[in-house]
């Protein structure tokens, strides 16, 4: 099983993980959600492990003020049936 982990950062720490993560996981790919063309991304990962900072801009929505926030919106629409 080959796990991608899905990360964004505004400060650079979510990104830190991210890369202590690949380490930790043999064959690992980390890939910036900013980068993504399309949440059909996150579905075709073999397993995936979600990086999503905590900063929190303030704003009713859009608290990460990053793509996380988009895609939170896509996410309950996919189907991760089997994913680890």
């Amino acid at each position: 099983m080959t796990f991608t982990i899905f990360f964004a950062t505004s400060t650079g720490k979510t990104e830190d993980v991210a890369d202590r993560l690949k380490e930790l996981l043999p064959g690992a790919e980390a890939k910036d959600v900013d980068n993504l063309g399309s949440s059909d991304e996150l579905v075709a990962a073999d397993a995936l492990v979600c990086c999503v900072p905590t900063w929190n801009t303030g704003a009713d929505e859009g608290r990460s003020g990053t793509a996380w926030d988009d895609l939170a919106q896509e996410i309950p629409n996919l189907d991760f049936a089997g994913k680890s």
